[in-house]
C-alpha cells in the first residue's frame, strides 16, 4: 500500500468515460504509437488504421456481432454440480446482458470493448459496487488513459491519467480487465503496433489513389518548350498546366500553350494506377492480423453458396467467435463473479438459427434426444409458456423414461438394455453442451443416411433372395460397425451392439422397404446421444 499512498487520488474527479475521448486520443498520444512509423513514411494508431475499410469492416463485425450475443449466467446445481440453471434476473446478469452503466446498454459496453481489444489489445471498466451488488455498473474506461504496474508482491495496480493531468490508482478488485494476446503476461499486445507496416501500407495505397483521382485521374505531363524562359515564365506554365491537371472538375479542359511549348503525358495504366492487386492484397493482411476470413471483409472472389453460408457460420463460430468469447468469459469470471457456483456462457445459437425447417428439424430431434423439451423449445422461439405438461422430457421408444432410472443398470422396466445410459440426456441439457448435441446429430445423420442408402438398395437387390438378404445383412454391418465406431468415436463395442440389433431386426422383418423410411428421425437421435454418453467401459479404446 506505500505505492498507494504516494499517488494522487482526486474525490472530485468521476472516472465515468461518457465524452467523445473514448475512442479518440487527440488529447494523449502514447509514445509507442512512435514505433508504427515504418517504410511508409506513416505512423500508425489506433484511428488511422480505423480508416482502412478494411480494418472497419472487421473491427465492427467482431465488434458488433460478438457484442450482440447474450451473455448469460449459470449457476451450478445439483449433487456434482455439472446441472446449470441460467439465471435471468437480477444485478450481475443486468450489467452483463442488459444495461451495463446508466448511460451505455450491454451491446454498447460490449461492442466498444471488444473495439479496444481488437486495435489496442486490452479493454478496461471500472467496478461500481452498490448496496446489491459487487458489480452494480460497469464503466468503461480507454485503455491509453491506464497504464498497469506490478508490484513486488504480485499486486496488480493500475494507474488512471485525467486529461487535466491528475492521477488514480485502482486496484485488481476495481478494475475488469479483458487482455488480448499478451507476451509479458500483464497487457495485451496492441494490433497496430505489430501490423503497423501491413496496415500501413493500406493506407499508403489509399492515399495514393485518393490523390490520383484528386487530380483529375490524369497522368504527368513533361513539357518542352524552345530556347529559355525567366523564373517566372516556368512559374506561370507550371501553374497553367498544374491547374488544367488538378481536379476532378478540370478533366476534359482545353490547355492553352504558345508554339514554343509542347506537353507530354506520361504513360500511365488506369488499373495500375488504382493499385487494386495491392489494395486486395492489404484486405486478406487485415482478414490475417484479424483471424477473419476474407469473405467477412467483403474480398473480391467466388460468391458464396448456400452450403458455403452454413459451413461459414459454423467457421466464424468455432475459430473466431468461440475463442474470444471464451477470453471476455472467463475475464467476467475472474473479476465480476465472487461466487464459485456462478459462471458465463455465450449462447452462439443466434448465429446458427438457420431458417424455419431447418429449426423445426433440429427441435424435433433434441426433444427426442430428451435433453430439451417442449418448453424450452417455446422460449427459444420466444413463444408464450404452454402448459405445464410440456415440460416433460422425452425420449425415444428404445430408450428408458427420462428421468427412470430403471433397474439401477441401464435397463428398462421389461429388463431390455437401453442404447444409451439413463443419465446421458440430463447431462446433455447442459447449456454449455448445445453445441456438442449439434455436431453429434449432424454427424450420426451422415452415418444413418450411409446406412440407409446402402439398406434400400441391398432391399431390392434381394427382394426375392431370402438367403442372400442374410448374407449381405452380416456383411454390412459387421464392416458398418468399424464405419460407426471411427465416425463417431465411441467403442467398437457399442457400435457392434448397435450393428447386431440393426441386422437382426431387418432380418426378422425380411423387407426393409417399409421400414427405413423414418430412420434419419430415429436413430440419429439415439447415434448421437451414444456419441454424448460418459458411459463408456473403462478403458475400452475406439476402432483404429
Amino acid at each position: 500500500m506505500g505505492f498507494l499512498s504516494h499517488l494522487n487520488r482526486p474525490q472530485a474527479v468521476d472516472v465515468f468515460d461518457d465524452d467523445p475521448g473514448l475512442w479518440t486520443t487527440s488529447w494523449n498520444a502514447p509514445q509507442q504509437w512512435l514505433a508504427g512509423f515504418r517504410d511508409t513514411g506513416i505512423v500508425m494508431t489506433p484511428d488511422l488504421a480505423m480508416t482502412v475499410s478494411a480494418v472497419w469492416a472487421g473491427v465492427t463485425f467482431m465488434s458488433r456481432n460478438m457484442g450482440s450475443l447474450p451473455l448469460e449466467l449459470f449457476r451450478h446445481s445439483g449433487d456434482d454440480g455439472e446441472v446449470s440453471q441460467l439465471i435471468r434476473s437480477g444485478p450481475t446478469a443486468r450489467v452483463i446482458s442488459r444495461q451495463s452503466n446508466r448511460s451505455h446498454t450491454a451491446l454498447e459496453f460490449w461492442e466498444m470493448g471488444i473495439g479496444h481489444v481488437l486495435l489496442r489489445g486490452n479493454m478496461y471498466a471500472r467496478i461500481i459496487e452498490g448496496s446489491q451488488s459487487f458489480a452494480e455498473e460497469l464503466r468503461p474506461i480507454h485503455p491509453d488513459r491506464v497504464t498497469p504496474t506490478r508490484l513486488p508482491d504480485g499486486v496488480i495496480v493500475y494507474v488512471l491519467t485525467f486529461p487535466n493531468g491528475h492521477r488514480e490508482a485502482l486496484t485488481e478488485d476495481e478494475m475488469f480487465h479483458v487482455r488480448g494476446f499478451m507476451s509479458d503476461g500483464l497487457v495485451g499486445i496492441s494490433l497496430t503496433d505489430v501490423a503497423a507496416r501491413s496496415l500501413g501500407g493500406a493506407v499508403a495505397a489509399d492515399s495514393f489513389a485518393a490523390r490520383f483521382f484528386k487530380g483529375g485521374a490524369a497522368a504527368s505531363v513533361v513539357a518542352q518548350y524552345a530556347g529559355e524562359h525567366d523564373d517566372q515564365t516556368e512559374k506561370d506554365l507550371h501553374e497553367s498546366i498544374g491547374r488544367y491537371l488538378g481536379g476532378l472538375q478540370n478533366v476534359g479542359g482545353v490547355l492553352v500553350v504558345d508554339s514554343d511549348t509542347t506537353v507530354t503525358k506520361l504513360g500511365i495504366n488506369p488499373q495500375e494506377a488504382q493499385m487494386l492487386a495491392t489494395r486486395e492484397h492489404g484486405v486478406r493482411e487485415v482478414a490475417r492480423w484479424l483471424g477473419l476470413p476474407t469473405q467477412v471483409l467483403a474480398d473480391a472472389g467466388k460468391e458464396p453458396t448456400h452450403a458455403s453460408a452454413e459451413v461459414f457460420a459454423d467457421d466464424i463460430v468455432r475459430w473466431s467467435f468461440s475463442p474470444f468469447g471464451r477470453r471476455i468469459e472467463q475475464a467476467v469470471d475472474r473479476d465480476l463473479l465472487i461466487d464459485d457456483d456462478l459462471f458465463t456462457r455465450y449462447n452462439f445459437d443466434a448465429i446458427r438459427r438457420g431458417d424455419m425447417k431447418a429449426r423445426g428439424a433440429f427441435y424435433q430431434l433434441a426433444i427426442l434426444t430428451g435433453w430439451m423439451n417442449r418448453q424450452e423449445v417455446r422460449h427459444r422461439e420466444n413463444l408464450n409458456p404452454g402448459p405445464p405438461e410440456l415440460e416433460e422430457f422425452l425420449e425415444p421408444r428404445n430408450m428408458v423414461q427420462a428421468g427412470d432410472d430403471g433397474d439401477g443398470n441401464g435397463n428398462n422396466r421389461n429388463g431390455a438394455r437401453a442404447l444409451v445410459p439413463v443419465r446421458t440426456a440430463a447431462r446433455v441439457r447442459d447449456a454449455g453442451r448445445t453445441m456438442e448435441v449439434i455436431y453429434a446429430l449432424e454427424l450420426a445423420g451422415r452415418v444413418v443416411r450411409r446406412e440407409l442408402t446402402a439398406v434400400e438398395k441391398a432391399s431390392r437387390r434381394y427382394a426375392k433372395d431370402g438367403a442372400g438378404w442374410s448374407g449381405w445383412l452380416r456383411e454390412f454391418y459387421g464392416e458398418h460397425a468399424i464405419y460407426v465406431s471411427k465416425s463417431l468415436k465411441i467403442p467398437i463395442s457399442q457400435a457392434r451392439e448397435y450393428a447386431a440389433r440393426q441386422g437382426f431386426a431387418l432380418e426378422q422383418q425380411g423387407n426393409a422397404a417399409d421400414t427405413v423410411g423414418d430412420w434419419e428421425q430415429t436413430l440419429a437421435p439415439d447415434l448421437a446421444t451414444l456419441m454424448l454418453s460418459d458411459g463408456r467401459a473403462e478403458g475400452e479404446q475406439h476402432h483404429a
